[in-house]
C-alpha cells in the first residue's frame, strides 16, 4: 500500500534525528524520490501515493515541496503534519536506512543499499 509523501519524509526525519542529522526540504525531496524508485524497481509497487513532477531541475513531490518549501535551504526543524494521511507503518519493509554519514535506500530483495552523496 502506498504511503503518503510526507509520511515517508517525516520517517526519514526521525530517523535522522537519532542520528543527530539533519534534513533540508531538498535533501528529503531526493531521498524520498529514490526510495519511491527503488520500491518501483525491485517490489513493482510505488512506496508513495503522490504524483511526481518535473520541474526545470528535477523531480519535484509537489505535496511535500509544499509542507516544507518554507525552509527554504534550511534544515526541517519539525515533523510534517499531514492530518489525515495514512502514517507509515513500522512494519512496512524497511525500506529506509540512515547509517553514519550516508543515507542508505535498500532494495527490499537485495543486500546491497544504494549509497546517496554524504549528509551535512
Amino acid at each position: 500500500m502506498p504511503h503518503s509523501s510526507l509520511a515517508i519524509a517525516n520517517e526519514f526525519l526521525r530517523r535522522a534525528r537519532e542520528i543527530d542529522r539533519s534534513l533540508t526540504q531538498m535533501k528529503l525531496q531526493k531521498l524520498v524520490y529514490i526510495a519511491h524508485g527503488w520500491c518501483l524497481a525491485f517490489s513493482k509497487s510505488p512506496l508513495i501515493e503522490d504524483r511526481i513532477e518535473a520541474w526545470e531541475f528535477g523531480p519535484v513531490i509537489r505535496r511535500l515541496y509544499d509542507a516544507t518549501s518554507r525552509y527554504g535551504r534550511s534544515p526541517v526543524s519539525r515533523f510534517i503534519k499531514w492530518g489525515d494521511d495514512t502514517p507509515f507503518s513500522r512494519h512496512s519493509p524497511d525500506a529506509i536506512q540512515i547509517r553514519g554519514n550516508r543515507t542508505t535506500v535498500p532494495p527490499p530483495r537485495e543486500l546491497y543499499p544504494f549509497r546517496s552523496h554524504p549528509m551535512a
